[in-house]
């Protein structure tokens, strides 16, 4: 699964020019995130893990578009 996310991020941040070390660690944030809001969710199953997750994965695309520019 990391590989086919860093894969991904990898492929949208190629113009932010993101080291391989930098696209291997957003991965690992990546999964990471989605462990915890798996947590919060098990604590509160009110918690929208797809809905927080989207809004994660919206800002990282936001970031790494902002550091290409």
């Amino acid at each position: 699964m990391r590989t086919a996310l860093r894969r991904s991020i990898a492929k949208q941040s190629a113009p932010a020019g993101l080291s391989d070390d930098q696209v291997e660690a957003l991965a690992v944030i990546s999964m990471t995130v989605m462990d915890g809001l798996q947590v919060q969710w098990l604590l509160d199953p009110e918690v929208d893990m797809v809905a927080n997750f989207r809004v994660f994965g919206d800002l990282l695309r936001r970031a790494i578009a902002e550091s290409s520019d």
